[in-house]
């Protein structure tokens, strides 16, 4: 087999547990309905993805992925290695000891602030404990058109403090097949575009900016992940992405797995995750690169 592309990069979306219930989350992502495997079976699984690649960027999705004891398992494991990086996406809301406990093994974390459940200052307690451990963080603020005045009072706030965040626009009605954003208003639109520092020729290049104006249509164009990324899903099965073309590659905790070393042609008519969209795509269409 070919050699496989490497630094690769990875999303596992291990559970849809979560200790929180934001209106804006649908419950396929917060409801807890997936059995989860044993602590045990998981960290093997962890080790195997761990120990497969010399270098790779593993980002750790939910749910909440702290709310899994299996996690902790699996960090009991490993040793921290400068060429696996791992980000872990989470609410921050584990307790102060977690943070000092594991904080070391991890390259970066992204932080979502959710408005009606977590107290600022835990959040700030977090964020001082990631900046003595030397780990890089990423705040991001998810907004609601209604909650827009909410979100850039704490905003202000945090700047306050030294800590730079981003806004998060947010689907209505996500994964029931409506991938379009709240009725954001022109004004909010483009406070988000400033705030983000995007000079109004690079708008076409943000992801935001082509599922709003649908300029993420791939369809008939080669594309790179599962060659230079990849998913795992809630029950441990490998995907090319989250798009589910070319179907699953197998099982992290039962099944062989076959990895792809060449680009796939795009069958779907838009490209909507933002995992996918950052997977390379040829300029040509009809499979030609």
């Amino acid at each position: 087999m070919a050699e496989l592309y490497q630094p690769i990069r990875i999303q596992w979306n291990f559970t849809n547990h979560c200790n929180f219930n934001c209106v804006y989350c649908p419950d396929i992502l917060k409801s807890g309905s997936v059995i989860l495997p044993e602590p045990q079976v998981f960290a093997k699984g962890f080790n195997l993805i761990y120990n497969k690649f010399d270098s790779f960027e593993l980002s750790l999705i939910g749910g909440e992925p702290t709310a899994f004891k299996g996690l902790d398992w699996a960090f009991n494991t490993i040793e921290p290695d400068s060429g696996k990086q791992i980000i872990l996406e989470t609410n921050a809301s584990r307790d102060i000891s977690w943070w000092e406990k594991y904080a070391g093994l991890l390259t970066q974390v992204v932080i979502s602030y959710h408005l009606h459940f977590l107290k600022l200052d835990h959040l700030v307690s977090v964020l001082r404990i990631l900046k003595e451990k030397s780990v890089r963080f990423h705040i991001k603020l998810p907004i609601t058109p209604k909650h827009w005045d909410d979100i850039i009072y704490i905003k202000d706030m945090l700047e306050d403090r030294g800590y730079e965040s981003e806004l998060q626009l947010l689907y209505k009605n996500f994964t029931k097949g409506n991938n379009d954003y709240y009725e954001y208003s022109e004004q909010q639109l483009n406070y988000y575009y400033k705030d983000k520092n995007i000079e109004e020729d690079k708008l076409p290049e943000q992801i935001e900016y082509k599922r709003i104006y649908k300029l993420n249509q791939y369809y008939g164009h080669m594309c790179w992940a599962g060659v230079e990324q990849f998913v795992i899903d809630k029950f441990g099965y490998i995907y090319k992405g989250w798009c589910g073309q070319g179907g699953r590659l197998g099982n992290v905790f039962t099944d062989t797995i076959e990895w792809p070393t060449d680009p796939v042609l795009c069958q779907k008519n838009l490209c909507t995750n933002g995992f996918d969209l950052q997977a390379r795509k040829s300029k040509n269409s009809w499979g030609r690169l």
